[in-house]
């Protein structure tokens, strides 16, 4: 009877631990396939296309834009009158060299023109510690005024700081100006992996992705070391992650990008 009882246990059981473990290998196959993708710098006009789309949140295709005739283009359809309110968060830590850095800066300006004229911004610099350099948003023509005038601070990665003061100060005070009913972003600009508190980093992330914010991230360098970090910063790793080769390769991205009219 024993044997019988094992049997059936053997059988009614079998299936499902093939079940679990067919899943098992899927989701490693699927993490592995991800992992594979992000690790593939895009052609320019790729990464342009989704800045455009998810992050400036502009209707258009880019690559449509390009097959049309001159006087077309800059038109946009189903315009979006949902408010973006948006924080740049620039790594200016010791990795990053001031002439790479002041192109950073150049690369948001250029992004910054392309957004719509009635987004607000805020500015985060950080390296060893974070720096709220706007603690109310401003306007679209105020950012492109502030930005080329950010001092790299150098030191270590302190993004967890960084992404700390986007809640604390920014996204979760009241009087810090943004639009409640708008969207809320994070676009951190960085080269790597953080080397201070990182282990609270994904976890500050995610507190900010539940109170509602998105997060999106430039990579910027072909780095595979700390990009599981990268991976659990971003909202999602299709519309979020954008990956440069470096700071002049986002400059390239920035102008391919149509600006308004």
């Amino acid at each position: 009877m024993s044997y019988k009882l094992l049997f059936a246990f053997v059988f009614l059981a079998g299936p499902s631990c093939f079940v679990l473990a067919s899943r098992r290998h899927s989701n490693r196959y699927l993490s592995e396939a991800i992992e594979a993708e992000t690790l593939q710098i895009p052609a320019p006009i790729v990464t342009a296309e989704k800045i455009m789309r998810y992050f400036l949140r502009r209707n258009n295709s880019l690559i449509a834009r390009r097959s049309r005739s001159r006087r077309q283009t800059g038109e946009e359809s189903a315009p979006n009158n949902t408010i973006n309110n948006v924080i740049y968060v620039i790594d200016s830590s010791n990795s990053i060299r001031e002439e790479n850095y002041q192109k950073g800066l150049k690369a948001l300006v250029y992004l910054t023109e392309r957004a719509r004229n009635d987004t607000l911004y805020a500015v985060v610099n950080f390296a060893t510690g974070a720096t709220v350099l706007t603690p109310k948003f401003i306007s679209k023509s105020e950012t492109i005024a502030l930005l080329p005038t950010v001092i790299r601070k150098a030191g270590l990665t302190n993004t967890q700081e960084a992404l700390q003061v986007c809640k604390d100060r920014l996204f979760g005070n009241p009087l810090s100006g943004f639009d409640p009913a708008g969207h809320k972003n994070v676009l951190l600009v960085t080269d790597g992996l953080s080397n201070m508190g990182k282990h609270l980093t994904l976890f500050k992330a995610f507190n900010l992705k539940d109170d509602g914010v998105e997060i999106f991230v430039v990579a910027v360098g072909g780095f595979t070391y700390g990009l599981q970090e990268i991976l659990g910063l971003v909202s999602s790793t299709d519309r979020h992650l954008y990956r440069v080769l470096d700071m002049d390769g986002l400059i390239e991205v920035a102008n391919l990008i149509p600006s308004l009219q």
